[in-house]
This record gives structure tokens, C-alpha cells and sequence, in this order.
């Protein structure tokens, strides 16, 4: 997605922002409809105060910057964002890139839950259990049980993959 963005002030202070331009897919990654015109707080009334102050700091500043961040107000997401000062610094527009990056990030955990739940079964294990890479041969599990079972360390096996093949050849 993509939107231009203008910053709005209360005094000194950073308080909203409005939507000068967005393109198709913003309202794809976002979810906020008809958002051109509109300020965030009209879309989204519980926007977290730390999207005004980062887009602030780019508008300010004219320091890029590029970041992931969750919003709760917005459904939840996660947004991979790009976000640069366009036009002449006194108009404090800010373009914003993003990518909704939500599945990713839970297809991650959801991957991670169950790499430690085999990483607690195995090592409840008394078998001595491991997992190779298939290209490298390299060993990237070794279970609590190769010491007491095959009398190489986990560490052992993992660091040098041809000592734990000394052991089972």
C-alpha cells in the first residue's frame, strides 16, 4: 500500500494526521475505506499515539525510516513500513510504503510454538535423537540424551557432525 500523508498540529504538537493520497491497495493492507481526506482519528479513533509521533519524526526531520509495526487499533496487524518527507519540509508530508505482514508474523510463531514443543518432547526423550541438514550434513538438533546414550554432548555433536558419525558407524 501507499498514502501520502500530511501532519496536523495542535500548537507545537503532533495530534493527527490526514490522508492526501492513497493508492489501490492501501485499502487492502489497512482495512481504513474511502481514507483520502480523512484524518486517521476520523477512521480510526484509537490510533496509538506512537504512529503520530514516528510519522512527527519523519515530517520533522526528514529522516527515513524503515520499521515493522502492530497497531491493536487496526485490527490487530502488523505493517512492514517505509515512511519519507515528501515536498518541501513546511508542508510536513510524509509518504508511507507498507506491506500488512500479519500472517507472516504468525505463520513465524506458530512455527516457533512448534519448534520448541519438539524441542521439549525431544529432550524429555531417552533416545538419542537429531536432525541433519539434508544438504550440509550439518547436525542442527541434538537431543539431552546423545551424552548419556551415544557419550557426546549436544554441543559436541552440533559443533563437529563427524565426531557423532565416529560414534554410530
Amino acid at each position: 500500500g501507499y498514502c501520502i500523508i500530511q501532519m496536523l498540529y495542535d500548537g507545537k504538537k503532533a495530534v493527527d494526521w490526514r490522508y492526501i493520497e492513497v493508492n489501490a491497495a492501501f485499502e487492502r493492507h489497512n482495512g481504513l475505506h474511502d481514507a483520502t481526506g480523512k484524518t486517521i482519528k476520523e477512521l480510526t479513533p484509537d490510533i496509538e499515539e506512537k504512529w503520530i509521533d514516528i510519522y512527527d519524526r519523519v515530517a520533522v526531520t526528514g529522516e527515513s525510516l524503515r520499521f515493522e509495526e502492530n497497531s491493536s487499533a487496526l485490527e490487530d496487524r502488523t505493517f512492514d513500513l517505509y515512511a519519507f518527507r515528501v515536498g518541501r519540509p513546511e508542508t510536513r508530508q510524509v509518504a508511507v510504503l507498507f506491506q500488512d505482514i500479519s500472517e507472516q508474523k504468525r505463520a513465524q510463531a506458530a512455527l516457533r510454538a512448534s519448534e520448541e514443543r519438539f524441542r521439549k518432547f525431544a529432550d524429555a526423550s531417552s533416545d538419542a535423537l537429531w536432525i541433519r541438514d539434508a544438504k550440509t550434513l550439518a547436525v542442527e538438533f541434538a537431543s539431552q540424551a546423545m551424552e548419556t546414550v551415544l557419550g557426546i554432548s549436544p554441543d559436541a555433536a552440533r559443533a563437529d557432525a563427524r565426531a557423532l558419525d565416529a560414534m554410530i558407524l
